[in-house]
């Protein structure tokens, strides 16, 4: 077993399993629109430490990311993998912009709303235009992904639940949320329904 630290939850995950697997299954906050196919992006995670116990950046990292990037740490959740019992700490995207997005709503002590609102709409400039900056030629290159993995019915569901799973953790839900689970008649009274 590995440790891996996401979001500043220490969790143990096996070798071989992917950033984007762990988070999913432990309900953390993570993109995943194109569902682990390396075309959009939203996985990407900024690796703070243990860079080493990680697989190193395959053609789909490199197509979407720049050397620069990568020797920072960033990487792509779907596609970067453990290999080793050594800790590896991350922050995910989603969850560096749920904070900042935070900081702008309910600003933290000695901080001012402006700094924190100029910070954030940075971040999210600097995300979309390094996307768009490879977007063309990336996606025509990943494309193979989308044919080696198709989207089916099980496939669909598990991220449907995992979406639900996620909202509900970050809500602060008292049991996770599927469109095939109905709250329960206490959950219900608590939403005055």
């Amino acid at each position: 077993m590995s440790t891996i630290i996401i979001n500043d939850e220490t969790i143990e995950a096996a070798t071989g399993e992917t950033i984007l697997a762990i988070a999913r299954r432990h309900a953390l906050l993570i993109g995943f629109l194109c569902d682990g196919r390396g075309m959009c992006q939203t996985c990407e995670c900024y690796v703070q430490a243990g860079t080493e116990h990680l697989s190193p950046p395959n053609n789909i990292e490199q197509n979407w990311q720049t050397t620069e990037q990568l020797a920072q740490g960033y990487r792509l959740g779907c596609q970067a993998t453990l290999l080793g019992p050594g800790p590896v700490r991350l922050i995910t995207r989603a969850e560096d912009i749920w904070r900042k997005t935070g900081a702008v709503i309910a600003p933290p002590l000695d901080t001012r709303t402006g700094a924190n609102l100029g910070e954030l709409v940075q971040t999210l400039g600097g995300i979309n235009q390094r996307f768009f900056q490879r977007f063309p030629l990336n996606i025509v290159n990943t494309l193979p992904q989308f044919v080696k993995m198709p989207p089916n019915l099980p496939g669909v569901q598990q991220y449907i639940n995992d979406r639900w799973r996620i909202t509900a953790r970050r809500l602060g839900r008292k049991r996770p949320v599927s469109p095939a689970t109905p709250p329960t008649e206490e959950e219900s009274g608590e939403r005055g329904g």
